[in-house]
């Protein structure tokens, strides 16, 4: 691919990968990092785009996945017991991650789940994107978006009670 061109992609989509990744860090220097991380990621990793999926979603997957891949290697060992907060009765996992500190923390957790349920829960909760949204961005039904989030947030919920000893 030309440069031109490569260059094209990243004017049209840096400002939206970058607010997709401030979301998921809460920070501008994070965001700002993984966002270059990510173009430069894509452009070398470019002939294995296979045009399944939007370009979009194929740049916010290696968005987050090198957002998880941080959050572990900066991570400390510690439980996440020790470090979140216990949910007051009657919170949701949404609230919850929306309201700690140690998103950071959580995010680890989120990222055991596995695919799709890791993304669909990433663009629903982090993205604040309807389901219509993400049916259409991975080319799906927004039902299947819909049953695809109740079962990645399940499968969280079995992750954080197995992990904080906490029922959920």
């Amino acid at each position: 691919m030309e440069n031109e061109t490569f260059s094209e992609i990243y004017e049209i989509y840096a400002k939206q990968v970058y607010h997709f990744l401030l979301h998921l860090s809460g920070n501008h220097n994070t965001a700002e990092e993984l966002t270059q991380e990510t173009f430069v990621k894509a452009y070398l990793n470019l002939d294995n785009f296979r045009g399944e999926c939007r370009l979009y979603v194929w740049l916010c997957q290696i968005g987050k996945n090198l957002y998880f891949n941080y959050i572990k290697k900066e991570a400390r060992y510690a439980p996440i017991s020790e470090i979140i907060h216990m949910p007051s009765e009657g919170q949701s996992v949404e609230d919850m991650v929306l309201s700690t500190d140690s998103v950071n923390e959580l995010m680890r957790a989120i990222s055991e789940l596995p695919e799709p349920y890791q993304s669909v829960f990433v663009y629903h909760v982090f993205s604040q994107m309807s389901y219509n949204e993400i049916g259409t961005m991975l080319l799906k039904t927004d039902t299947w978006a819909r049953v695809t989030y109740y079962r990645a947030k399940k499968k969280l919920q079995s992750i954080l009670k197995e992990e904080m000893r906490y029922e959920m």
